[in-house]
């Protein structure tokens, strides 16, 4: 009997795909979920292309951030840090999905561990647009006093977001 052959299909138009399909589903304030489940399944396909790739795992873990399922978010986003330390967007989306879930320290460790990752890219910032109060700000005061940086807030963006009625 002769072995099937195995098709690796190359998974960056999967993840590019399912990229584009979540930022089309959350461009308005009421989310496309048929087109989440869609950039799901897209992100599901590539992680079954290439288990490896640290890419596709993160975009499975924004898709499921938007879902709201924050379980299967964090773990998708552990796996895509632990296949490559370097890569800074998972950190810092593990630090806001931690901050939306209220928990603090798990964000300041996130932070930290950005900072780890890539601590010369000066131009890396927290990603903190989207998040509303309250802030852990001592905490990450702290998180950026290890190397010698100072935190500025400024929190126009997120009165914006109260004004314009997004919480």
């Amino acid at each position: 009997a002769s072995a099937t052959p195995h098709v690796f299909l190359d998974p960056a138009p999967l993840i590019a795909a399912a990229r584009f399909r979540l930022a089309a589903a959350t461009a308005s304030p009421t989310p496309d979920h048929a087109q989440l489940e869609l950039a799901r399944t897209l992100a599901t396909q590539a992680i079954t292309a290439d288990p490896q790739n640290p890419q596709a795992h993160l975009a499975l873990a924004l898709v499921d951030r938007a879902l709201t399922d924050y379980a299967r978010a964090l773990a998708s986003l552990d796996r895509a840090r632990a296949l490559d330390p370097g890569l800074l967007e998972p950190h810092i989306a593990a630090a806001e999905l931690r901050l939306r879930m209220r928990d603090f320290p798990a964000a300041a460790a996130a932070y930290r561990d950005a900072i780890h990752a890539r601590p010369t890219d000066y131009d890396a910032h927290l990603g903190l647009s989207m998040a509303l109060f309250p802030f852990p700000l001592k905490e990450m005061k702290a998180v950026v006093g290890e190397w010698g940086g100072r935190l500025f807030f400024d929190g126009a963006h997120q009165l914006g977001l109260v004004a314009g009625g997004r919480c």
